[in-house]
């Protein structure tokens, strides 16, 4: 995944960190103040990261982007699936970042998710399970539901 960083850590749109590039001391304070930039960034991931609600949120950005399946879909026009794709690249620029943030971060939040999932999936089936209360006999003494 390639970051939409230039090398000395600009974004598209930043404002330029050195009004003279042959000027060494400004490069220097350039490249001292880029690197703050980027390490506040870090950090405030790091803590969002940090909180299981925080986990929770990014995960379902992730999903919500579709990281993790296709964005072709044969049943679509071709439009749809560039806008796909354009989600797709944005959970996939938010992995990196999490990525750079906390090595074991994405570990750790797919392991929260299909905790989650494990866990809804016996709910689901635990309203649908009827109790003993829920049994009464119908006309022909038969116990129903």
């Amino acid at each position: 995944m390639t970051d939409a960083r230039s090398s000395d850590g600009r974004r598209p749109g930043d404002a330029a960190l050195v009004r003279n590039a042959a000027d060494a001391q400004q490069v220097q304070r350039g490249g001292r103040l880029a690197q703050r930039r980027r390490d506040r960034e870090l950090n405030d991931l790091r803590a969002v990261l940090a909180t299981a609600e925080g986990r929770r949120a990014i995960w379902r950005l992730l999903e919500h982007c579709g990281v993790n399946r296709s964005s072709y879909d044969p049943s679509q026009r071709g439009d749809s699936t560039v806008f796909r794709e354009g989600a797709r690249n944005v959970g996939l620029f938010l992995m990196a970042e999490i990525t750079d943030a906390d090595e074991e971060a994405l570990v750790t939040m797919m392991r929260e998710a299909r905790a989650r999932a494990q866990s809804e999936a016996l709910e689901n089936v635990a309203t649908r399970t009827p109790s003993a209360s829920d049994k009464r006999e119908d006309n022909d003494g038969r116990e129903s539901v």
